[in-house]
Parts: C-alpha cells; sequence; structure tokens
C-alpha cells in the first residue's frame, strides 16, 4: 500500500474520531448543563485536558493532511496531555492530583517569566503564579516536591 493511501485510510478514521468525539462532547455538556452540578477542581482539569486533547488531534490531522512536520508536536502534546489525564483520573475526588496538575502548569509560566525579564508585567506575573504554587501546594508539600519539574 502507498504512502497516500497509507494517509488517506489514517484521515477516514481520523475523520470517525473526531465525529465520534464531538458526539461524546455534546452529550456530556448537556448533561452537565440540565444536572446544574458543580464541578470539582479535578473534574474541570479533566475536561480541560480532554479539550485540549481534542484540539490537539484536530491540529495533528490538519497538519498530516497537509504533510507537515509540526505534526509531532501535536503528537507529543496529545500523549502527554493523556498521561496527565490518566494520572488525575486514577481516583475519583482526588482533587490533591488535580493540585500537582494545576501548580505544575503555574510552575511552567513560572519558568517562562524567569526567562523573558523584559515580558510587559513580568515581575508581578511571577509573583502571582508563584503564590498560585504556594496555595495550591498548600498540605501537600511532600508530594509537590516529589513530582516538581524545574
Amino acid at each position: 500500500m502507498s504512502e497516500k493511501k497509507k494517509l488517506q485510510n489514517y484521515l477516514k478514521l481520523a475523520a470517525e474520531v473526531c465525529s465520534l468525539a464531538e458526539y461524546f462532547v455534546k452529550e456530556i455538556s448537556s448533561q452537565l448543563q440540565t444536572s446544574h452540578q458543580k464541578l470539582n477542581l479535578q473534574e474541570r482539569l479533566l475536561i480541560g485536558l480532554a479539550l485540549k486533547m481534542y484540539h490537539a488531534f484536530e491540529s495533528l490531522v490538519e497538519d498530516a493532511k497537509r504533510e507537515r512536520a509540526e505534526a509531532i508536536h501535536h503528537l507529543k502534546t496529545l500523549v502527554e496531555s493523556f498521561i496527565y489525564l490518566y494520572w488525575m483520573g486514577e481516583k475519583r475526588g482526588d482533587n490533591k492530583k488535580a493540585r500537582i496538575v494545576l501548580a505544575r502548569t503555574c510552575n511552567e509560566k513560572v519558568k517562562f517569566f524567569e526567562n523573558n525579564p523584559d515580558y510587559p508585567d513580568q515581575k508581578s506575573y511571577l509573583q502571582d503564579r508563584e503564590s498560585e504554587i504556594k496555595e495550591l501546594t498548600k498540605g501537600i508539600e511532600d508530594e509537590w516536591k516529589k513530582l516538581k519539574y524545574k
């Protein structure tokens, strides 16, 4: 089978995956709206990661259609997000892991602001993210230190 034919088959499969994902999003959104349930931090982050994965998948497909090398970046994002989604979702109601994932995101912002001192309001953003990390990791400092990437 030629590479072009393989790509066409994969793109057909990707279209089916996207269609199924859109169906799930529509159904879940409908159920959440009718239940008026307030989501906890873990649930909000799981939804956010799932949406990030969906958008990364869409971008991957678009780049694959155009045979662009950037597709690999979207694949990396998809896999990394899945790892966080799986780890954070292992135990229902585990806001501790959700706080660590959110603190990890803030820590990445801290690194960005530290590396970009000329960024407008850099010091303010840096202080805000650092205080957010302290708040998120309050009471779980040991777990944070074990998993912190710096």
